[in-house]
């Protein structure tokens, strides 16, 4: 059988083949490097002592857990640190009475279009 053939028969298309050699990989450390080098505060309190967020939604953001482009910046209280952390309370919670989840996935889409258009 062709190489073509074994992929549909896995269920992978001739355009997600050619999408994936199209598109470079995204640079992820180059990303983190940028951010923390451009002045980027906490999206939530404004402290200038970040880390980056990687936004994982508990049902998956259109299938996928962990996107390296889906970041955003928080302060080490809003992320690990204090029971305000993103990595402390639930998901849940979080969203609920710290700051909901489109109003993250709003502030990472803004990093990357700054990073993109950098």
């Amino acid at each position: 059988s062709t190489k073509n053939e074994r992929f549909k028969m896995i269920g992978i298309s001739k355009e997600s083949q050619l999408k994936k050699f199209k598109e470079p990989k995204f640079n992820y450390v180059k990303y983190s490097k940028w951010i923390h080098s451009n002045n980027k505060v906490c999206v939530i309190c404004g402290d200038d002592n970040i880390e980056v967020h990687h936004i994982t939604d508990i049902n998956r953001i259109d299938g996928i857990r962990r996107d390296d482009k889906r970041v955003v910046t928080l302060c080490k209280n809003h992320h690990k640190e204090s029971k305000f952390g993103i990595h402390i309370m639930s998901k849940e919670d979080f969203y609920l009475n710290v700051m909901d989840l489109d109003t993250l996935l709003f502030h990472s889409e803004k990093l990357l279009k700054e990073y993109e258009d950098d």
